[in-house]
């Protein structure tokens, strides 16, 4: 039976062969309503990145262990280990051992439905090609493996409601991420509706939508705005009298800040690089902040909370800009340093004019576990000679790849 590395090359040759074309445009139209835009083909790979057989347990296991041990190194505020209830930590792959850059937790991760969405195109294609070697990839579904999580914790016969922000459901991203991941739901038998926060009901006995009654509230809201939104006061008071219950907790915001990695690191833990907030002090002797400039192609520095790569810099790329920021990150006092780490490089085939293109790409690593299990692996990539800031794919820095696992028949 042909290994992973084969496996890939077999993909491969296919392509070289094949019209690549018709499927790097399969793939647009599948990413297409989730980013806004058709994504540029130079970023995005025409097939999975192929990994040994139980990859994915292995991972998802030292991912479970990392985020258990940060619940116990992190202070009791409100939060419990069932915060962890959906994690999707980024990091790089290496011989099987997976480091941790970030710990992104709840029901607000992204990257789901993308991936889920790219699987239904690579999956049947991978097949028809490798079904003469013997072989077969198990490809991520994300939205199922959530879909299944969230009828083992509540009940097949629960009633969700998948919620967004009043005004959400009427701007370009909600309405198809809405739409494909109540489909995923409801093909798992759950009962679910898309809904904007101010259409449900509050009363005395629980949260109704028209005659039905809502058991779990789906949260696809900022935790910021949970929190601190007075349009989900009532949403909030009842989660709080336990007439309903919320997937997940908003107190995965602690999790989700890279503050959270600093005790990991002082712990000496192996899988987490070295990581300190951006702040004065006195390591090994030395002064931390002046070392770290002098030194900066060997860091990164970045916010606690932000997306789309808002606020990175990576020192290698830029030093004088590095130690500008490092100076306001030091008077913002929001930000950490962390030593940079290499992500895994795959020579991924990209669709460059009416051919096919393999260039060395850097590979972040982005496991999905639901409810502790270890569900899914998928990636994000970018070519060498562009930015090492992972940011949305419609601008065009970033490709999103499954990573499917070689399995035998």
């Amino acid at each position: 039976m042909l290994g992973a590395r084969a496996a890939g090359a077999r993909l491969d040759e296919a392509l070289a062969s094949r019209d690549a074309i018709e499927l790097s445009q399969r793939l647009a139209e599948a990413m297409e309503p989730f980013v806004g835009s058709v994504p540029d083909a130079g970023v995005v790979p025409l097939r999975p990145i192929v990994v040994e057989p139980g990859t994915f347990a292995r991972i998802g296991g030292q991912v479970r262990r990392l985020a258990a041990r940060l619940v116990r190194l992190l202070p009791r505020d409100g939060y419990t280990p069932g915060d962890l209830d959906l994690l999707r930590p980024d990091g790089a792959l290496d011989a099987g051992s997976f480091t941790l850059f970030e710990l992104n937790a709840g029901s607000c991760v992204g990257g789901l439905v993308e991936v889920e969405h790219l699987s239904r195109v690579m999956a049947p294609w991978a097949e028809r090609v490798l079904a003469p070697t013997g072989v077969r990839l198990r490809f991520p579904f994300p939205l199922r493996a959530l879909s299944r999580a969230l009828a083992l914790r509540y009940g097949a016969s629960a009633r969700l409601a998948w919620t967004v922000l009043p005004g959400a459901l009427g701007t370009e991203w909600a309405p198809p991420m809405a739409e494909a991941t109540t489909a995923a739901l409801r093909a798992e038998g759950l009962v679910v509706d898309a809904v904007e926060a101010d259409a449900l009901e509050v009363r005395a006995d629980g949260v109704w939508l028209g005659a039905r009654r809502v058991d779990v509230i789906l949260r696809v809201i900022d935790t910021d705005d949970w929190l601190a939104d007075e349009r989900l006061t009532g949403l909030r008071e009842a989660v709080a009298r336990g007439v309903v219950r919320l997937f997940s907790s908003p107190y995965d915001r602690v999790l989700t800040s890279k503050a959270a990695l600093v005790p990991l690191s002082l712990a000496g833990e192996p899988r987490v690089p070295w990581t300190r907030f951006a702040r004065p002090a006195r390591e090994e002797g030395r002064d931390l902040l002046p070392f770290v400039r002098d030194h900066a192609a060997d860091y990164v520095l970045k916010p606690f909370w932000g997306r789309q790569g808002q606020r990175v810099v990576v020192g290698r790329e830029d030093p004088k800009l590095f130690g500008q920021l490092l100076v306001a990150a030091v008077v913002s006092g929001d930000c950490i340093l962390q030593r940079y780490v290499e992500p895994g490089i795959e020579r991924l085939p990209y669709l460059e004019g009416g051919g096919v293109a393999w260039r060395d790409s850097r590979v972040v690593v982005s496991p999905l576990l639901a409810r502790g299990s270890p569900a899914t692996l998928c990636a994000r990539t970018s070519p060498l000679e562009a930015t090492a800031v992972l940011t949305h794919p419609a601008l065009g820095r970033t490709g999103i790849v499954p990573i499917a696992e070689a399995t035998g028949r």
